[in-house]
Formats: structure tokens, sequence, C-alpha cells
């Protein structure tokens, strides 16, 4: 097995550790957010915050994963990719910044809480900070210094939990969560920058180029899979339906734990950009090839159990997180961690492999073609039938989406799963569920013994079938054999 493969395992490890803290802490603010603000106020700031991450996102145009990708490449030797890539965020970000400061009141209106200008010009305090945070951590991972970058996020994320369990000493309140994610955005943001060395914000010519043009097709990226990813909530917004009342904190609680399997699309991500990359740009497709097959495998290991028992544990997981009260919102849970978990994720995996492979503008176009069925669907369903059309709008959505990326990966890639493989994990989630479903799990102790039941009873059963053996456990620790095949 190559180095770079080797390399690649103890990036996704790395990662796996930072994005498991980001998750667990995560959660944990949104549990405290949950049980103290209650479920109507939950609501808004799910609202706020969804349409704060969908404008970071946007706003940055692509350019940290640009210069990531051109970093893995070996085109900024002279650091000149990195100021200018700083530069243009840095611009960019204070742009939205004045632009949504002005008009917090009619946003606040538009999204369905005419009350919340207020809340909203908090909100976006954290898009400057944001932004250059995310630039500089994804130039670490252009260098692929992947621990560097772990530890970041990890910060990053426990600043969320500790400063939002301090707001319950003195008093906790939708503002005061805002206020609590831009101190993690200084926090992640002073570690990267120890790390990578003195910013420099020094725009070059010669560097926009290259720059732009690989950001563009990453920008548009970002557009398509944010508003996949959040239209449905911003459509129970606009339409004056459930935003504000219990049943609009409930969907936002089922929707924050839909997400969880998202972290795994970024642990992939975050890795197969700059390693797939490097492979391609040292001719050397076989490697590219290993990997991408490599990636699905653990996405079929991890991701189909891992939504299946979201799905069937629902409303124990809505009440022991939340508040049992919560657990009405179950089946908004069962739908949105089919759009959300697993739909999502496979298709962010699928457009970050054409992104990889310098089909940029093929993954532009899959995440564009998906909006306008989107939209439709949102218009439609959340007419009909509120909350439960906008989760179920969600799920058609992203099947539409996932269904023309992996035709897109498939037709530059060949075939990127084992069939036999994928027979066998779908058989041993089978097996699972059926006993899940038969075991109760009402309360944390019964929630989490049936949970470390399945997960030992799922692995059992994949050494049994022969999908995980213990070249997948060396391969994590780069000691795989060199005839391993991924």
């Amino acid at each position: 097995m190559s180095k770079l493969i080797q390399k690649t395992a103890r990036g996704t490890l790395w990662h796996g550790i930072s994005q498991v803290v980001q998750a667990v802490s995560g959660y944990i603010v949104a549990v405290i957010l949950a049980r103290g603000l209650g479920p109507a106020n939950f609501g808004v700031y799910g609202l706020i915050y969804s349409f704060l991450m969908a404008v970071e996102l946007v706003t940055i145009l692509g350019i940290p994963g640009a210069v990531s990708r051109l970093t893995a490449e070996g085109r900024d030797q002279n650091g000149t990719l990195r100021s200018t890539g700083l530069g243009l965020v840095a611009l960019l970000c204070l742009i939205a910044f004045g632009i949504l400061w002005l008009l917090a009141p009619e946003l606040a209106s538009w999204l369905g809480v005419p009350q919340s200008a207020g809340l909203i010009r908090i909100a976006v305090v954290d898009v400057p900070c944001f932004g250059v945070y995310f630039l500089i951590s994804h130039v670490l991972n252009g260098r692929r210094d992947f621990a560097g970058q772990s530890v970041g996020i990890t910060l990053y994320a426990l600043t969320k939990v500790v400063g939002t369990a301090a707001l319950t000493l003195i008093g906790l309140s939708i503002a005061g969560a805002l206020i609590v994610n831009i101190l993690a955005s200084l926090v992640g943001l002073l570690c990267v920058t120890l790390r990578a060395g003195r910013p420099s914000f020094v725009l070059n010519r010669a560097a926009l180029r290259p720059i732009l043009q690989l950001a563009a097709p990453v920008a548009w990226i970002a557009l398509g899979t944010q508003l996949l990813s959040n239209m449905d909530l911003w459509f129970l917004g606009h339409a004056g339906v459930d935003i504000g009342a219990k049943t609009g904190g409930y969907y936002v609680a089922a929707k924050n734990l839909a997400r969880i399997p998202n972290l795994i699309a970024f642990v992939m991500n975050s890795v197969l950009i700059p390693s797939i990359a490097h492979a391609i740009s040292a001719d050397d497709p076989q490697s590219a090839r290993r990997i991408i097959r490599g990636s699905m495998r653990f996405l079929s290991l991890t991701l189909l159990p891992g939504c299946a028992l979201m799905a069937i544990e629902a409303a124990p997981l809505m009440s022991v997180l939340f508040r049992p009260e919560y657990s009405a919102g179950a089946r908004f849970l069962q739908l949105l961690v089919i759009a959300n978990g697993f739909l999502q994720t496979l298709c962010s995996t699928f457009i970050t492999i054409l992104v990889a492979t310098r089909r940029q503008r093929e993954g532009a176009v899959v995440a564009l073609v998906a909006i306008l069925p989107a939209v439709l669907l949102n218009a439609a369903l959340v007419h009909w039938w509120g909350s439960m059309g906008a989760a179920l709008a969600a799920a058609l959505s992203a099947a539409i989406a996932v269904t023309v990326a992996g035709f897109a990966t498939y037709k530059h890639s060949g075939s990127f799963i084992e069939l036999p493989v994928l027979a066998k994990v779908l058989l041993a989630t089978a097996i699972v569920c059926i006993v899940a479903n038969l075991l109760p799990s009402s309360g944390l102790a019964l929630l989490l013994g049936d949970l470390l039941l399945m997960t030992l009873l799922f692995t059992g059963l994949c050494i049994g079938l022969g999908v995980l053996t213990r070249e997948d456990l060396l391969l994590l620790r780069g000691r795989a054999s060199d005839n391993r095949t991924v």
C-alpha cells in the first residue's frame, strides 16, 4: 500500500476524532438550548442559526476549498495563494456583514420571525470571524496537516459547549447563544493561525485567476447544497407554519439529530479532496480510484447502519436527548434522517469526488439541478401538510439530488462500490434493525444499552460475513500490507 493511502487513512482517523468531538459538542449545545429555551424559542434559534450557517458557507464562494486543493497540488510554494485567499475571504465576509446588518429587519420578516432583527444582527457578526477561520483551516488541510486542522475544529467545538454551559448560570437566551458562536470562531481562528503561521491578506494578481477559476464552481456547489439542506426549514418560517410554536422546536430538534451523519461526509470530504488531488497531480490514478472505493466502503459500514438505527430509535432519542415532550418530533426525525442524514451525506460525498477529480463544474451542475425540484416540492408540501410536508419534501429533494450525483460520479470514476460488500452490509443492517425494534429502549440506560448492543451485533455480523477484517483496523494505523485492495 502506498504512503498516500496510509496518510489518507490516518487523516480520516484525525478528522474522525475531531468530528466526533464536534458532533458530541454540537448536540450537547443543542440539548442545553432545547431544554433551556423551550420548543418555541429553540425553533426560532434554529431558523436563525441555519440561515447564518448557509450565509457563511455561501459568502466565501468556495475559496477555502480552492486554496486547499491548489495547496495540495504543490502550487503555493511562496504563500501567495494563501494570502490572496485570505484577502478575498475577508473582503467578501465584510461586505456580506454590512449588507446583512442593514437588511436585518427585512430578513427577519422574510424568515417569519419579524421581531428578531436584533438577533440577526448579532448572528452576522460571526460571518467575518468564521470566514477567516475556515480559510486558514483549509490551508492546513491543503498541506495535509490533518492534526493541526483537527485541533482547531476541536477547540472551536468545545468553546461552544463551555460558553453555552456558562450561559445557564447567568441566563440562557437566543442572543447569548449567538454570541457564544462568535467567541467559538475567534478561538478556532487563534488556534489555526498559530499552527499555520502569521496571516497575510495581500492580494496577488497572479494568484487570483487559479483561485477564482476553481472556486467559482465550488461556490455554486455550496449554494446548491446549502439551499437543499435548509430549504425545508426556511419554507416553514416564511410560510408562517409552526416556527415560533412548539412544533417548530420539535422540527428543529429532529433536524439537528438527523444531521449527525453529515459529519461522516465532513470527515471524508476533508481528506478526499487533498488526497485525491495529490494522487492525480502525481499521475497516480490507481491510488485515486482506491481512495474513492475505500471511502465508499467506509460509508457503507457507518452511514447505513447509523441512519437505520436512528430511524428505529427516533422517539427514545428525541425524548432522552431533549425532553420527553420532544418525542412528538420522532415522526419528523424518521424522514429527516433519510433526507439530511443518509441521502445528503451520500450526495455530498459524490460531489466531493467530482471536485477532487477536477470535474468541479459537473459537481456544480449536480448541486444546482436539485434546487428547482426542491423549491416546487417545499412550496406544495409545506402548504398542504406543514412540518410533515417539509420533512417529506426534504427526503424527495435529496433523493433526486443523490441520483443525479451518483450517476455523474459513476460516469467518470466507474464502479465506486463493491456490490457483494454492499449486499452484506444491508443484510447486517436489516438484522440489527429487526433486533433493535424488538428490544425496549425507553429511558437513558435502556437506550444506551440498546445502541451499544446493536453496535456490537453489527460489528460481529460484519466480521462473520467477511466485510470487516483485521486489515481494516491496521489500515487506520498505517500498517496495512502493501497488497491490500481497498
